[in-house]
């Protein structure tokens, strides 16, 4: 077969459905969006409060036999290719048939996460070329990672954790594999997540199902949202050789996890975008993928941790770098994920005709967040332009103090979010927990008492 686009060319209709005219399953139950509200984004969305209209999961499968022979007959007159035009046509079939059949077709498409070829997997996907030769010419839609300023106290703090990881395993450049700068990539993003205070819960290691596929792939950071949306994951791939051929197969496993994420929200009731961050040698791009229409974006590459050995003024800027770059990713990863709750919300209030009062919290920490992502990027900007614009003493040092306070604000703002939304999840604090009874704990250890029978 030539090298050529997906026969099969998904259009949204007015009500924003996909290729073939079907609705989606009540499972996914999409909220329609509008264009990007926020610079030029393609991964924050300005969610309207109307759902989509689910079709009735019990379709008439004589007619859908009669429409499918009809489209077999259209693909094998593009495609030339009988097997090919087959397994279009079941994936069509998984998609739009009841559970049972889907099961069935499941069984058929043999696509390991672990195994995954991006021929393969392209297919299913929007747009994307299969027989590509490297990732940049696979069809993905191009986009830019907006970086948040991340304030000085958490980024000394993230600094900390560094030298903590690094007086413990030595630096990263001593330890040629994932596992080691996996570590040292956390450290930054556990401050970062810190700001978030109960709303995303990293499920790490954890093995889950695609649509595509039945079988199961597994990603190292899992971040959940209000305990119910997948919003963002991560994954850290070792290439030990700049091929084209492995950085294709390593982007379709993401592919198949993205996948694996959005069915998971689909469970829930939820259609969000779903932003991925891997890592290949020394930079991270972003994968983002739009389930609403099938679509896939691809970052440019933002430094990450360096693999060669460096000095440590090279090392701090790669570190700072990174961090603003994760931190302005995990906020619209939030944002998205608070205006899916608030969509939820208004389409409840509206069906039971009574005023929610989490609607109004939703609102609010959505309107909160979104101002919080606009000063954080402000801040990121205007000390991107002191630092590469000729100024004189005084005015670089007012351009860097204005940085930081407007920083400092974002995170502000983003707290009282995060206060407002009504999920949240809320875990006592252990330090809150001794200090407050100390005297207590004390007496209980020297006494040999029963823990659980304390008394406060």
């Amino acid at each position: 077969m030539p090298n050529m686009e997906s026969p099969v060319k998904r259009k949204r209709d007015d009500e924003g459905s996909t290729g073939g005219g079907h609705e989606p399953s009540p499972k996914r139950q999409c909220i329609e969006a509008t264009e990007v509200t926020i610079e030029d984004d393609i991964y924050i969305l300005e969610y309207s409060s109307e759902l989509r209209e689910s079709r009735c999961d019990d379709p008439n499968e004589d007619n859908l036999k009669m429409k499918l022979d009809q489209c077999k007959v259209a693909l094998n007159q593009i495609t030339g290719n009988e097997e090919e035009t087959q397994t279009v046509l079941e994936y069509a079939q998984f998609r739009i048939l009841p559970a049972k059949r889907r099961i069935e077709l499941q069984d058929k498409l043999n696509v390991a996460f672990s195994q995954a070829n991006f021929a393969e997997v392209a297919r299913f996907f929007t747009d994307l070329f299969p027989h590509a030769s490297n990732v940049d010419r696979a069809g993905f839609k191009p986009c830019s990672i907006h970086s948040m300023r991340v304030p000085d106290s958490i980024f000394l703090e993230i600094l900390r954790h560094m030298d903590s990881k690094f007086s413990q395993f030595g630096m990263p450049w001593e330890h040629q594999n994932e596992t080691m700068r996996n570590y040292c990539l956390f450290e930054i993003f556990s401050p970062i997540l810190d700001i978030f205070d109960g709303v995303f819960m990293d499920k790490a290691k954890v093995l889950m199902d695609s649509e595509v596929t039945k079988k199961r792939g597994c990603v190292k950071h899992r971040w959940i949202a209000f305990g119910s949306i997948c919003a963002e994951y991560q994954e850290l791939k070792f290439l030990g050789v700049d091929s084209g051929e492995q950085r294709l197969k390593m982007v379709a496993q993401m592919m198949l996890e993205a996948d694996a994420c959005a069915t998971q929200n689909e469970n829930h009731g939820f259609c969000i975008p779903v932003i991925g961050m891997f890592m290949d040698f020394n930079s991270m791009r972003a994968l983002i993928y739009h389930p609403h229409t099938k679509t896939f974006f691809l970052s440019h590459h933002v430094p990450a941790l360096p693999m060669d050995k460096t000095n440590m003024e090279t090392l701090i800027i790669h570190i700072r770098q990174l961090a603003d770059h994760i931190f302005g990713l995990l906020v619209p990863a939030y944002i998205n994920s608070l205006d899916a709750f608030l969509a939820r919300s208004e389409r409840l209030t509206k069906k039971e005709n009574n005023q929610r009062e989490s609607t109004v919290h939703w609102r609010q920490a959505s309107m909160l967040a979104k101002e919080a992502l606009k000063l954080g990027r402000e801040a990121a900007s205007t000390f991107h332009h002191g630092v590469t614009t000729h100024y004189n003493e005084g005015e670089l040092t007012e351009c860097i103090r204005s940085a930081r306070e407007v920083s400092e604000k974002a995170v502000q703002l983003l707290r009282e979010s995060i206060a407002k939304s009504p999920k949240r999840l809320v875990n006592e604090s252990l330090r809150k927990r001794y200090m407050d009874h100390e005297n207590s704990f004390i007496e209980a250890e020297v006494l040999g008492l029963d823990p659980s029978r304390l008394v406060f």
